[in-house]
């Protein structure tokens, strides 16, 4: 898809045997770094060894966000990256764009989508974490979401006064080893620029 960038949102294994696989699940994701890349932690990732995770992905030439920004460099210009942590795990501090950012395009990324809702900040903020309810049954919907975002911003776009919010559904599972009603995926966003600043 030749992405200008890659962002990565964390819970990367949901298992206790994070140590075993956390390797893998490094080089595989390494493999993507030939485009600007940048990550943050997940509920799951502290959990299990957060340093270990943090460490892991520096060594690979992928910079993680802990309520931090970074400037990417990508083919369409430059892009001010905030990372906020965890608010899942009350990771999560205020954390403003610096003023180098100012007239850059400004992308914030997180886990919990909750930490949308903690910082004033207008803009893009892009989230996973809820799996989209995991398990969501017809006119029921999702049964559980493990977050404090209004149900309608718990999956997929969705807007709130200044700031607009992208849950993505993931690619995995939590606690049971099963999705119904909800889909896996991975999600390539076209954005304009302007919309963005």
């Amino acid at each position: 898809a030749k992405p200008e960038i890659i962002v990565l949102l964390g819970d990367y294994s949901s298992t206790s045997a994070s140590n075993k696989f956390r390797p893998a699940i490094i080089e595989e994701l390494s493999r993507l770094n030939k485009h600007p890349m940048a990550a943050v932690l997940g509920n799951h990732d502290h959990n299990s060894g957060a340093d270990q995770w943090i460490r892991s992905f520096k060594n690979s030439g992928i910079p993680v966000l802990s309520n931090e920004v970074g400037i990417f460099e990508s083919k369409g210009g430059a892009i001010c990256v905030r990372g906020l942590d965890d608010y899942f795990s009350g990771k999560t501090t205020p954390t403003p764009f610096p003023f180098e950012c100012l007239h850059l395009t400004k992308l914030t990324i997180t886990h919990d989508p909750a930490a949308a809702y903690f910082t004033e900040e207008p803009g893009l903020y892009l989230a996973g974490h809820t799996h989209c309810g995991q398990i969501s049954f017809p006119l029921i919907g999702p049964i559980w979401i493990p977050s404090e975002v209004p149900r309608e911003a718990s999956c997929g776009l969705y807007t709130h006064e200044e700031k607009t919010i992208f849950v993505s559904s993931g690619i995995g599972t939590s606690l049971a080893n099963i999705r119904f009603g909800t889909n896996s995926e991975w999600d390539l966003l076209e954005i304009s620029n302007a919309d963005l600043r």
